[in-house]
């Protein structure tokens, strides 16, 4: 397995990694039914030029098999740079064989070199596998959302 940090030279890597985020999409939605699929997404070769987005692909036997995207932020209300692990998926095939943990880990390793000390991420609160992934990479939570639906029927 080869992780990479892609480059808009890498184009054919980032548009792979774009039918991963419609994979993505669709698979959220077993989380929130409220959450909406679209198919007019654009493309991560868009971020890839500015140097605070971050793209990497996960590569078996020369196919793309799972992606991480993030980007750096600072914002006034903050001191130090913030890191945001945004979108993180492995393709169904591919799971249970630590893709998942090589690419957190590349992040991680990423930003560390940069000295951004703070890496965010968010996770819809029934996602026990994810919650249980970023918990092992020492992830907290720092505050909860809470969202109320209401029902017609009721």
């Amino acid at each position: 397995m080869n992780i990479k940090k892609l480059k808009t030279s890498d184009k054919d890597i980032v548009l792979k990694c774009d039918e991963l985020y419609k994979k993505f999409l669709k698979s959220e939605k077993k989380y929130d039914s409220n959450f909406l699929e679209r198919d007019d997404i654009k493309s991560f070769l868009n971020d890839l030029e500015d140097d605070n987005k971050m793209l990497y692909a996960a590569i078996v036997k020369k196919e793309v098999v799972g992606f991480l995207y993030g980007y750096v932020s600072k914002n006034k209300n903050e001191r130090n740079k913030v890191a945001h692990l945004t979108f993180l998926y492995v393709d169904y095939d591919y799971r249970k064989r630590k893709i998942a943990t090589n690419l957190i880990e590349r992040f991680i390793c990423d930003m560390s070199e940069k000295s951004i000390i703070n890496i965010e991420v968010k996770v819809y609160d029934n996602n026990d596998i994810a919650k249980k992934l970023y918990k092992k990479f020492g992830f907290e939570a720092l505050w909860l959302n809470l969202r109320r639906c209401t029902n017609n029927n009721i």
